[in-house]
């Protein structure tokens, strides 16, 4: 696919799906995608509070699910993954709920999440009969002053059928959480950031503040304790992790943000982040959020064991980029390119970057909501490795 300019692109458009679709099947929210190995397209639409499901080239095949506070219904729908051939797990983090769908669509029964868990934002199965959740214990609370010295469950290991707890791990590991600076506020941002599988026993997490790392956890078998197994090198984003904020007449009250940078322009070492990635400043007028500037958008592993990653960075001074990471199994850097593509229309064109998703066939799904689509379009690319060159995110 050739971009304008005369430049390709790695990613090649497959498919649009739902902008066009009949009634009851439009999107209006999408808020999770998954995808199962005969290519249907399963999306999560928080608009209508049901799953609306689709065949590979975007024919409308079945919906389930309802708005309500009852089991089998929706007060939050997302996120979603394919714990089994045939059966999907839906997360209500507002009713803290898990509940399981046949992929015909039937219900099939719902637990309560664990207690902490309300804002799981990733599950996958794990081993013969586990689930793997993902959320930040410590981005759950209302108080405009979080102890950030408490550590936060990034992992919650349970039970397929009861989700009875079996094992945490994540951020004692990690050391995610820095003193903070006396007078800064810091206000949780609910995304814990994304994990794939790698191999049979082994993990790898990309934490949503991103820089330059990705973390490996393990087991030696189904039964036995996780441990922390080492880490990725990736690209090295320049710059500071979070937005720099300054005094201004209009808000004399502002508050500096902490540099995560060392001297000499380096980022911080790995195993050593900020808890938050994001903060709020308060002022005069009221306050306002600041994201981190460097985000993981996806984590995602391939049928032959490679990884790869979607990473908005800052390259310069008002100039971001989306950038796609390939690492092989043996955890080499591979190939570090910028989408052209997605860097115009996820920062220019409005698309959605909070759902992302990559099957098992290289295949990535990406919401839109560009000015010539006026409802929400699941857009379908497929993703070219063979000329794909060194590291060279320009």
């Amino acid at each position: 696919m050739t971009e304008p300019g005369g430049r390709g692109d790695f990613l090649q458009e497959k498919a649009r799906i739902g902008s066009d679709s009949e009634p009851g099947f439009v999107l209006g929210h999408p808020s999770a995608i998954t995808v199962d190995r005969r290519g249907h397209v399963y999306v999560a639409d928080m608009a209508s509070m049901t799953v609306k499901v689709f065949n590979g080239a975007g024919r409308p095949l079945r919906r389930f699910g309802a708005r309500g506070r009852d089991p089998g219904q929706f007060l939050t729908i997302g996120p979603m993954s394919l714990v089994g051939p045939d059966e999907l797990a839906i997360v209500d983090n507002t009713r803290g709920a898990l509940s399981s769908w046949s992929t015909a669509g039937d219900f099939l029964g719902e637990l309560t999440l664990p207690e902490g868990a309300q804002h799981v934002t990733q599950l996958k199965p794990w081993g013969p009969g586990s689930l793997l959740l993902l959320y930040n214990s410590t981005a759950a609370t209302n108080a405009p002053q979080p102890d950030l010295n408490a550590r936060g469950r990034l992992f919650h290991q349970a039970s397929r059928a009861s989700l009875a707890l079996e094992a945490e791990f994540g951020s004692a590991e990690l050391s995610l959480n820095q003193q903070p600076t006396p007078g800064l506020h810091f206000r949780p941002s609910p995304s814990a950031g994304s994990f794939t599988p790698v191999g049979s026993v082994q993990i790898a997490y990309a934490p949503a503040y991103y820089e330059g790392s990705i973390y490996l956890f393990g087991q030696e078998s189904w039964n036995s304790p996780w441990r922390f197994r080492g880490v990725l090198t990736g690209y090295q984003p320049p710059g500071p992790a979070l937005q720099h904020l300054g005094t201004t007449k209009s808000a004399p009250k502002m508050l500096a943000v902490p540099q995560p940078a060392i001297e000499g322009g380096a980022t911080s070492p790995p195993g050593h982040l900020p808890s938050k990635a994001a903060v709020t400043v308060y002022s005069r007028s009221g306050f306002t959020r600041y994201e981190a500037v460097h985000r993981s958008l996806g984590l995602f592993s391939t049928r032959a064991g490679a990884l790869v990653q979607f990473v908005r960075v800052r390259l310069e001074l008002g100039h971001d980029a989306i950038l796609m990471q390939t690492f092989s199994p043996d955890g080499e850097l591979l190939h570090c390119r910028q989408s052209e593509l997605l860097t115009r229309e996820l920062l220019e064109d409005g698309l959605d970057h909070a759902v992302l998703a990559m099957d098992d066939r290289r295949q990535v799904y990406v919401v839109s909501r560009t000015p010539d689509w006026r409802v929400p379009t699941v857009r379908v690319f497929e993703v070219r490795l063979g000329d794909a060159e060194p590291i060279s995110p320009e």
